[in-house]
């Protein structure tokens, strides 16, 4: 699904919805098929199609939080640059 699609899905700019997205894909959550198109990973499908609800919870809570950490920070320091890949190019985010 292209990035497009979904932040008018959202009702999100898009480029939030690319740095939402990419912090996602640091935990293998999601993969980019291109510079316009998201695509699901085994384990977001897996999620997607049913995964119990207690099994996609620890993963949020094991892997995706530790990746999120700082995302609060890094999106207010760099929001306003309205740059897609404002993680693409730069070490901002170390796990913990």
């Amino acid at each position: 699904m292209s990035y497009q699609d979904i932040a008018q899905k959202a009702q999100v700019p898009e480029y939030q919805i690319r740095k939402i997205c990419r912090i996602a894909m640091t935990s293998s959550l999601f993969r980019e098929l291109d510079n316009h198109t998201l695509a699901h990973t085994a384990i977001s499908k897996d999620i997607c199609q049913g995964s119990p609800f207690l099994d996609a919870m620890t993963f949020l809570a094991e892997t995706a939080s530790i990746n999120s950490i700082k995302m609060v920070d890094m999106t207010e320091r760099y929001d306003s640059s309205n740059s897609p890949g404002w993680l693409s190019g730069k070490r901002i985010l170390t796990a913990v």
